[in-house]
């Protein structure tokens, strides 16, 4: 299993998870799991990063057999965009099918042992919101990220 440099359980936590699955290998330093003063928004029940789209969430909670448990719209080049869900079989020859229909689509996607002890899958990208900057590539990546989900979803 993998082992977080920032947390006492070695566990591994979410903006870990997105590193690794974007570069290949976890942080030098560890990551926190949230940022203080990052600009938040209610969804539902819970706390999300403003500038991603609720249609987009709304999208990815409604991918039958999935269960959305984090994400981030992205803040930097070691804090990258991703989404990490469970699914509702935690098989291993499930996920690791799902794995390769997403990386089939052109996505960075990982898996590991989250808290619960059950499978998570991150899908994460190399992108970040920029303030006052060009965001084209980082939108069409969150417009497409639900369909090319449900898409290695249900093709497993």
């Amino acid at each position: 299993m993998l082992k977080s440099r920032s947390n006492q359980s070695n566990r591994v936590n979410a903006p870990e998870l997105a590193y690794k699955t974007v570069y290949g290998h976890l942080p030098k330093n560890g990551l926190r799991g949230r940022i203080p003063g990052i600009q938040e928004k209610k969804y539902g029940d819970i706390y999300v990063d403003f500038h991603i789209d609720e249609t987009i969430l709304d999208q990815l909670n409604d991918i039958r057999n999935i269960e959305i448990r984090s994400s981030c719209e992205g803040h930097g080049p070691d804090r990258v965009a991703f989404v990490i869900f469970r699914l509702s079989s935690d098989k291993i020859k499930d996920i690791d099918k799902i794995i390769e229909n997403l990386r089939k689509q052109g996505l960075k996607a990982d898996y590991d042992i989250g808290n619960q002890g059950r499978y998570r899958i991150c899908v994460a990208t190399k992108k970040w919101y920029r303030e006052n900057g060009n965001n084209d590539s980082w939108n069409q990546w969150w417009e497409k990220l639900p369909h090319l989900i449900e898409n290695a979803v249900n093709n497993m």
